[in-house]
């Protein structure tokens, strides 16, 4: 079994035990299909503020982001998951969806990033999707179409 680390870095950032047991079983699920169990992942939920900083960092957007992922050179090691749950439950509420589904749907996706996947052809996306849809379903949670 592969390591998993929360980290949190403000109390307004805690999505809930409920959420971190769902995304815990979730990314478990994931890195033993793509044969990286033993990997340690880091979910570091993040404030609004926080968010922003890094997505103007990253993209020059003022605005807070969805997901962020930062792959990692080390042995056993993928990276970091960057996640805004004041954000996700913002936008939870203006597409109508429940926030758990929602903040699985950006974890899912930052860890497929982490392993390698991306979206910059149309080819390459509907792979991800794919893949993403597939594991979300397979836990027994609705898929968020962003």
């Amino acid at each position: 079994m592969y390591k998993f680390m929360v980290q949190f870095t403000r109390s307004d950032g805690n999505p809930g035990a409920r959420t971190e047991r769902i995304l815990r079983t979730t990314l478990d699920k994931v890195l033993t299909l793509e044969g990286f169990p033993k990997h340690t992942v880091w979910v570091v939920w993040i404030s609004n503020k926080e968010s922003t900083e890094v997505n103007y960092q990253m993209k020059k957007k003022r605005t807070p982001g969805d997901v962020f992922s930062f792959p990692r050179a080390e042995r056993e090691m993928l990276g970091e998951i960057l996640i805004a749950p004041q954000y996700g439950r913002t936008m939870a509420r203006k597409i109508g969806c429940d926030v758990n589904d929602l903040l699985l749907r950006w974890g899912v996706h930052g860890l497929f990033h982490l392993l390698g996947y991306d979206h910059e052809t149309p080819d390459d996306y509907s792979h991800m999707i794919q893949k993403e849809r597939r594991v979300i379903s397979s836990v027994g949670r609705e898929w968020i179409d962003l």
